[in-house]
């Protein structure tokens, strides 16, 4: 679940301004996933019910990745693709507004 917010978050600074990434930092950041896995914790006390919340907590973010988000350009770039790269980013610039 850790892993899941760190990458998101990592995603999602990628895809926006650098004027919109000090809101981004702001909210998401350890902080704020230490209080929903406590308040999780707190309705299910017990450790399988708890992963199983937490996991069902985060999977609307990897359904949204993978189906939604552009792959990143950098990661294309690196791969040698690219059109795909260019395709990408010219998505990213319509999210970023």
């Amino acid at each position: 679940i850790g892993g899941t917010i760190v990458v998101v978050c990592t995603y999602v600074m990628e895809m926006i301004l650098p004027q919109q990434r000090m809101a981004l930092r702001a909210f998401f950041n350890w902080g704020s996933a230490r209080l929903i896995i406590t308040v999780v914790c707190y309705f299910f006390p017990d450790w399988r019910s708890a992963s199983i919340a937490l996991a069902l907590i985060a999977s609307p973010m990897i359904i949204i990745i993978i189906f939604v988000f552009p792959e990143s350009p950098t990661w294309l770039h690196n791969k040698g693709r690219l059109t795909e790269m260019k395709e990408s980013e010219k998505k990213m610039a319509r999210v970023a507004g």
